[in-house]
């Protein structure tokens, strides 16, 4: 039988586990323990000391971030003011432009107007002096009458007061 089991040892062994026990006890409690609590307490200021940091880092990526916002939104409102001043230059030349493009366009159809009204006026007096010669040409050739060249072309001209009528 081993001597663990044998009854008559048990008191000896229950002493001795006992004080060796309490000694380790003793010595995890004075020696091991703070190195412990120490190594505890170190990681726990360094990470205290990184959570503060990163706080801080936060603290200042947010304020870098509403500036950036805060630079967007200008250069968004610049851009915004340049265009609608591009808008409204464009808009002005354009109509300035569209003005003088009418104007021109106006005195361009008034002298056509007018040379279409002289060319008109040209075309009728020639129709008015070759029914004047037709009509003193046929009144002598029909009637062997020679009329003079203020009457035909007063009749003519009556003529042409009446088709203007109708």
């Amino acid at each position: 039988m081993l001597p663990q089991m044998d009854p008559t040892w048990f008191a000896s062994q229950s002493f001795w586990l006992l004080i060796t026990f309490c000694a380790m006890l003793v010595v995890v409690r004075v020696c091991v323990m703070p190195l412990m609590r120490a190594t505890v307490d170190l990681r726990q200021a360094r990470l205290d000391e990184d959570i503060e940091a990163t706080e801080k880092l936060k603290a200042k990526a947010e304020t870098i971030i509403k500036e950036y916002d805060a630079r967007i939104a200008e250069a968004r409102k610049e851009t915004q003011d340049i265009l609608a001043r591009a808008q409204q230059e464009s808009q002005a030349l354009l109509t300035v432009s569209e003005q003088a493009f009418n104007d021109r366009l106006n005195a361009r159809i008034a002298d056509s107007e007018k040379q279409l009204d002289r060319i008109r006026a040209e075309a009728l007096d020639n129709v008015k002096r070759i029914a004047a010669d037709i009509t003193g040409a046929m009144a002598e050739k029909i009637a062997g009458v020679t009329l003079l060249p203020d009457e035909i072309s007063a009749s003519v001209a009556e003529a042409a007061k009446k088709e203007k009528q109708e």
